[in-house]
């Protein structure tokens, strides 16, 4: 079963709440969606228990939600660099010699 909490001002991130019955836990997992992009997993928090209090719960959304968030400033810092390559161009370089190589070993 899984809840999706969304984020306030900010639509292309949520905080999803996976309960996972078999294995007696609850995953906080934080989702961003690049533009024209699926959903990626950032970040994710686990409980190992279903017995969770209200302040528990909040502690664990709030976790999965501050490294979502400084991974998500992370990669559009990334992004933003990235879209500034375009093409990359190699050169060969020439074959260092003695005679046009700039140093010396001593």
């Amino acid at each position: 079963m899984v809840w999706k909490i969304k984020i306030e001002g900010k639509p292309n991130q949520r905080i999803d709440v996976v309960f996972n019955p078999t294995e007696e836990s609850l995953s906080f997992i934080g989702a961003y969606k690049p533009k024209n992009k699926p959903w990626v997993v950032f970040s994710e928090a686990e409980h190992k228990s279903h017995d969770i209090d209200l302040e528990q719960l909040q502690e664990k959304i709030f976790e999965a939600y501050e490294i979502l968030a400084k991974r998500v400033e992370q990669y559009e810092e990334l992004a933003k660099g990235m879209a500034l390559i375009k093409d990359i161009a190699v050169e060969e370089e020439e074959k260092q010699t003695e005679d046009n190589f700039p140093y010396t070993n001593g």
